[in-house]
């Protein structure tokens, strides 16, 4: 079983690369860390989408209209994008349409993998354990920061990089033996350097600094939301 690391997306075609494959998409700040908050918490599903106008065709459905651009909540969507906001009792059963800048990007990207996983560092052993179980090659498939590395991303590739290699013995290639190796210098300090990434910063200049906190956390669910036909549910 290998495992390789796709940095940051493309505008690419995707299908070559991870079909036949196992892809854990991960947008630490903040689309993915919410989706697994807001699976957690009730919604039944989540239909991610790449632009507000195809979110908005949605909003005569039974359905909430979530997500953000640049790092705020639309005045026509009914939920932002922070974590906080999907642990609430009122998700359960709900379906939500999801847009961001970033992980809805990489997640419609990701739809030729033969198993889509949304991975965090929320839930992140639960992850790791639950793509191991596929028995084929990974591909952790970071949603930078539009276009570009994001740190906080990498960070995680490389906290299950190497979950991934010591407990399931994976074969990692440059970047994730690069990246695994330097996590546990990046978790020092309760990752204080991820607290100065740009999109931390970023994230702080619209106040709100509680996002970057949630994002940050450990392995706090047991659950892997996965994506089937387009559609995130924990069923799939």
């Amino acid at each position: 079983m290998n495992v390789s690391i796709i940095l940051y997306p493309e505008e690419r075609d995707y299908t070559e690369i991870l079909q036949g494959k196992t892809v854990i998409v991960l947008d630490i700040l903040r689309a993915t860390t919410s989706i697994v908050t807001a699976m957690a918490h009730g919604a039944k599903q989540i239909v991610p989408v790449r632009t507000i106008e195809e979110a908005l065709t949605f909003k005569d459905s039974n359905v909430w209209i979530a997500g953000e651009d640049n790092g705020l909540k639309p005045e026509s969507f009914d939920m932002g994008n922070s974590p906080y906001e999907y642990r609430v009792e009122k998700l359960a059963g709900r379906t939500i349409v999801f847009r961001t800048r970033n992980g809805t990007q990489a997640i419609v990207l990701s739809n030729p993998a033969d198993h889509l996983l949304i991975g965090a560092f929320v839930n992140a052993e639960s992850c790791a354990k639950k793509a191991a179980s596929f028995q084929k090659d990974i591909v952790i498939f970071c949603s930078g920061t539009r276009g570009e590395f994001s740190l906080e991303d990498s960070a995680a590739a490389g906290y299950l990089a190497s979950l991934l290699t010591n407990q399931y013995n994976a074969q990692l290639d440059d970047a994730g033996l690069l990246l695994s190796h330097s996590f546990p210098l990046i978790q020092q300090n309760d990752f204080a350097l991820l607290r100065h990434s740009k999109s931390s910063r970023r994230l702080r200049t619209i106040d709100k600094p509680n996002d970057i906190e949630d994002c940050l956390q450990m392995n706090c669910y047991d659950i892997v939301p996965m994506v089937n036909k387009g559609i995130i549910s924990l069923d799939s």
